[in-house]
């Protein structure tokens, strides 16, 4: 009988037991702790590749707008641009379109920009550090403020306001020159800025 109290036949088993418990569990952590790791690293990549898009569209932008000249004539209200733009093309088209809507903002001193109806599509390439190149799409939103000040909103998302993984704003200052009479009658785009969209 004293011998069946303190027998240790079944030990072995229970060590067995709670090695495969640790085991076990130390082999979860490992796998969650991969699972977090790869999901990191997958998260991480579209950032930097939404980052680069963006960055990318928003140089291409920069180089259709600066530098820019544009020179009005004295004579009429609201004076006609002395043609060409003197300015990429992406200029020329924005000045020649909406001249009239840019004139009233600017006339009116209206705190409110104006922003014009249409989004920019811009498509850019990439690589993705593979062979196949695939076609990115960014969006980009003009406004032009009293002073001439241009800004554009650039994001992955059509909807310029939705939040997306990366976002950035080019902006542009006019350099007015006035005549003697105090009339506005040039104004240069020289420097364009570009940073991180704060909204994101």
């Amino acid at each position: 009988m004293k011998n069946k109290i303190y027998g240790n036949e079944g030990a072995s088993i229970v060590i067995a037991l709670v090695f495969f418990l640790i085991c076990a569990v130390i082999g979860s952590v490992v796998l969650t702790a991969a699972s977090i790791n790869a999901k990191a690293v997958v998260t991480h990549r579209q950032t930097q590749q939404a980052e680069y898009t963006v960055t990318s569209a928003a140089q291409t932008i920069v180089d259709q707008i600066v530098p820019t000249t544009v020179v009005w004539k004295d004579s009429k209200n609201p004076p006609e641009i002395e043609m060409p733009v003197k300015g990429p093309v992406l200029m020329q088209q924005l000045w020649t379109t909406n001249l009239w809507n840019l004139w009233n903002v600017h006339k009116s001193q209206s705190e409110t920009p104006y922003t014009l109806p249409t989004l920019l599509k811009i498509k850019v390439s990439d690589s993705s550090g593979s062979s196949k190149y695939e076609e990115l799409e960014v969006y980009a939103q003009f406004s032009v403020d009293r002073d001439f000040n241009i800004t554009v909103k650039l994001s992955s998302e059509e909807d310029i306001n939705k939040p997306a993984a990366y976002k950035e704003v080019v902006t542009v200052q006019c350099i007015p020159t006035y005549n003697n009479a105090g009339r506005l009658e040039k104004c240069e785009w020289k420097n364009a800025v570009i940073t991180k969209a704060s909204d994101v």
